[in-house]
This record gives structure tokens, C-alpha cells and sequence, in this order.
């Protein structure tokens, strides 16, 4: 997050993108943009006007809107009262997995709208065009994500392709679709890469240092169903998943939507394969039950089964109405609250999550004193010089980096034979890094290292003066 708040920050008092990594002491003018830019600039505003807790209420914003237009889109298509709640509860728990204050939580949004445009509402195609277009315009300033609503049209293109050769769909919507998807890639394509964010995309998604360090780009481990950090999470996924896949299974009447269901079984696959993509399935499959549930009722409420939940469901969705009261009511509080967690000094969000990043180490004197170059973790570079305003070793911004400058990072970040030789090389003197790492237990045992601080996320190591560690022999 504080990659974007720092670049964000930089695009308000500059008036202009950063062109240059100015956060790496080594690479100060190695060319660099940020993919991202109408995100950096939401939350670096926030966080301009509101400190954290700005960055705070508009990540909160994004993922209550989402969650409440998951809830709405999926009882416009036939989910109930207590069905809906009941798996909207699983949908929050499976999004909680990558809830964050970052640029993906804000790419929930266009990602939704595309998908109702497509898929749940009535519009005349020319409004559908215009709509769908602005929002990949937006998407993909927003988030690389925004290939995702790519792929959706292309699925509906495919589905009313064969409509049309089984001679059950006209010849217009698949006029009217080509016309959407070539006005999307043009949209999407006003972004600071151009038509060349496609490739970048595909190239950040592989790059083996995003998967490497970044857990939630990781495959799911459900041996971790039974671990507090991710057992919510992993269990609202697979209620999902149970519940999409028995559905379609056990369906009577309704033929399940072509396009719908390539999208939903694609966002499945992608969440095995990378857990940032959980969120994506958990909001669509919940949308993509509706119809389903609305015929599974009717067959139901005929034979007689769960004939007293039925009617249950069907009294409290009468009584539901049709005013909104209690939603004015809800949005008013939440003003309200939101209100007050930004204004009143006692909420005050001074620094970020002191379990995550190394909040208390940055404060110490042992720290603050260093001189010389540094060594730190890639993912903490950014917020070490939110903090102090001074260049670092590395940040999350691997991609731009060399190879070869990655494989001594990745060399002294693992351990592993002439990690040594690499700290030499770059003059290291300190190094800032998680407790996890092998070298807070190898380093130490040589003489010319030695441990200054320790606490519960870090350590810092310091090398002792005038000497150079090539030829140490750890033991």
C-alpha cells in the first residue's frame, strides 16, 4: 500500500507521473511508471487529506459497495431472503482472503459493473457500448486486472456465437458484441502503456518474483483449513464452490448461460492457481446463482421439500418491499461513522499494521543511526522510505529491476551459497529483514555481524566496521 500512497502523493504535488524508480538508491534513474495511476492517485489523495484513515474508509467504501451490489445483482435474478444472506456471509469470507488497502480492492468495482452490464441488466446495446466502455476505460487505469472484463466479453461473444450457428440468436447481437469488445480494447488501451498493458500484464502475472514473495499470488494451500489466518477464507471459497458446482449439477429446467459459466469455472481454475483471485469468483458465482436458486425453488415448492424454509424465504422477501428506508437509513450511519473515524483525533491510524511491517524497528535509535547502504526486504522498501525519506536497497517494484540485480537479491534473501559475496559487492552494512529468513540464524554466528535489534516481525543486523565478509567460513 504505500507504493501507492507514496506514488499517489507524487502525482498531487508534481502534477505528473513519476518516470523514474526514486525510491532505489541504486537505480535511481532507472526508468519506471506505475500501471496503476488513477488508483495511486485515489489513495494517495486520501491519505493527502485524511492521513490513513482516509486510505482506510475509501478501501472500505470500495469493498461495501461490492459486497452490497453482489447481495443486489444476485436477488435481482432470483436469490432469496435467506439463501442470499446465508451465502453472501460465505462471499465475505472468501474476499476477506486479499482485503487490502491496495489497487485491486478498487477493481472490484468496474469488475462488478461489467459483469451486471453483460449479464443482469436491460439496456439497449448502444447504452450497454457506452457504459461497458467507460468502465474499461476506468479499469484499466485502475487495476491490470481489467483483462478480466476482456475475457468476459469474449465469452459472450463465443456464447452468442453459437446462438447463432444452433440458429437461436440473431445476427445483431453478435454485431453488438464485436462492436462492445473492439470499443473496450480501445478504452482500455488510454493508459500510460497503451496497447502494450496487455503484455505487461501478462509478464507481471508470471514474473516469478511476484509469485515468489507474494503469498496471495500463490497456489491454495488447503492444508491451511485449519489455520486461523486463512481457515475463513478457504472455507467460504469451498462453501462457494460446492454450492456453484451442485447447482449446475443438480439443475432441472434452466440451461446455465454459456458464457456465464466459462467465466465462472475460468475464475475458479484462476483461484486455485493464484489465491488474488478468490474475490473475483466469490462476487460472480453468487451473482451467477440466481437463476439458478429461482428454478431450484419452483421444483422445490412443486414436490413439497423444504416447503416451511420456502415459505419462510418468501414471506421475508415480501416483506422486504419495495421502499428502501432501511438502506437510506444504513447509508446515513455509515456517513456518519465514516465521518467520525476521519475527524476525531482519538481514531486517528498513525503508521500501518506493526504485525505486517516493521512499524516499531523504523522507530528505534538502532535503526534511525545506520549509515552506509542497507539491505532490506523488497516488500518493505517502500514503506521504509515512506517512513524516513531516504533510498533503499529494494521495493515491490521487481519487475522493473534487472535479472541480474534480482538474483543477488534473491541470493542473500534465501541464504544461499555466496549470499556473502553479494553483501560485499553492494557494500552492504545493515540489513533490515523478517524474522522467517535463514539469515537471521546464520548471519550472527559470523564475527564480523551481529544482531542490534529483534522484535517480533524483524530483525537488524549490522556489519561491524571495517570488515569485509567474503571469506568468512560460517560455522
Amino acid at each position: 500500500m504505500a507504493r501507492h500512497i507514496l506514488t499517489g502523493e507524487y502525482i498531487i504535488r508534481q502534477h505528473s507521473l513519476p518516470t523514474h524508480n526514486y525510491v532505489s538508491y541504486l537505480f535511481p534513474n532507472a526508468p519506471w511508471v506505475t500501471h496503476e495511476p488513477l488508483a495511486d492517485f485515489l489513495l494517495g489523495l486520501a491519505n493527502y487529506i485524511f492521513g490513513l484513515n482516509g486510505v482506510v474508509v475509501l478501501a472500505a467504501f470500495s469493498i461495501a459497495l461490492t459486497i452490497t451490489w453482489t447481495y443486489q445483482f444476485a436477488r435481482a435474478r432470483g436469490l432469496g431472503t435467506i439463501s442470499g444472506l446465508i451465502l453472501l456471509i460465505a462471499v465475505m469470507a472468501a474476499c476477506s482472503i486479499h482485503w487490502a488497502a491496495r489497487a485491486h480492492v478498487l477493481s472490484y468495482i468496474p469488475f462488478l459493473l461489467v459483469y451486471y452490464l453483460l449479464f443482469v441488466a436491460d439496456f439497449d446495446e448502444r447504452a450497454k457500448c457506452l457504459w461497458i466502455s467507460l468502465s474499461m476505460l476506468l479499469w484499466a487505469n485502475i487495476h491490470g486486472s481489467f483483462v478480466l472484463g476482456l475475457f468476459m466479453l469474449v465469452c459472450k461473444l463465443v456464447e452468442d456465437l453459437f446462438g447463432y450457428f444452433l440458429k437461436q440468436t440473431s445476427m445483431s447481437f453478435l454485431k453488438w458484441d464485436l462492436i462492445i469488445l473492439i470499443a473496450s480494447l480501445i478504452t482500455s488501451s488510454v493508459n500510460v502503456r497503451g496497447a502494450g498493458f496487455f503484455t505487461y500484464v501478462f509478464e507481471y502475472a508470471t514474473n516469478p518474483m511476484i509469485r515468489f514473495h507474494s503469498e496471495e499470488s500463490r497456489l491454495i494451500d488447503f492444508s491451511r483449513l485449519l489455520d486461523l489466518h486463512q481457515a475463513i477464507s478457504l472455507w467460504g471459497f469451498l462453501i462457494l464452490v460446492i454450492a456453484t458446482l451442485c447447482l449446475w449439477l443438480f439443475r432441472t429446467k434452466l440451461k446455465s448461460r454459456l458464457a456465464e459459466v466459462l467465466i465462472v469455472l475460468s475464475l475458479l481454475l484462476a483461484s486455485l492457481y493464484s489465491m488474488r483471485m478468490i474475490p473475483y469468483f466469490a462476487l460472480v458465482s453468487l451473482v451467477a446463482l440466481g437463476p439458478q436458486w429461482k428454478v431450484l425453488k419452483e421444483s422445490w415448492s412443486k414436490s413439497g421439500i423444504n416447503k416451511n424454509f420456502l415459505t419462510l424465504e418468501q414471506r421475508l422477501d415480501i416483506q422486504e418491499g419495495t421502499t428502501h428506508t432501511f438502506q437510506r437509513i444504513c447509508l446515513i450511519l455509515s456517513i456518519i461513522f465514516a465521518g467520525l473515524f476521519l475527524l476525531i483525533p482519538s481514531f486517528r491510524i498513525s503508521d500501518f499494521d506493526p504485525t505486517q511491517l516493521p512499524v516499531e524497528a523504523v522507530s528505534q535509535p538502532a535503526f534511525k543511526n545506520e549509515n552506509g547502504p542497507g539491505f532490506n526486504y523488497d516488500n518493505w522498501g517502500d514503506y521504509l522510505y515512506w517512513r524516513n525519506h531516504k533510498p533503499v536497497f529494494i521495493d515491490d517494484k521487481t519487475d522493473f529491476y534487472d535479472p541480474e540485480f534480482l538474483k543477488d537479491y534473491t541470493t542473500v534473501y534465501s541464504g544461499a551459497p555466496g549470499f556473502l559475496g553479494v553483501l560485499d559487492k553492494y557494500h552492504i552494512q545493515w540489513l533490515l529483514v523478517p524474522n522467517k529468513l535463514p539469515l537471521v540464524s546464520i548471519l550472527p554466528q559470523s564475527s564480523h555481524w551481529q544482531v542490534v535489534y529483534k522484535d517480533q516481525v524483524c530483525t537488524l543486523i549490522n556489519r561491524l566496521q571495517g570488515v569485509n565478509a567474503t571469506r568468512t567460513i560460517l560455522k
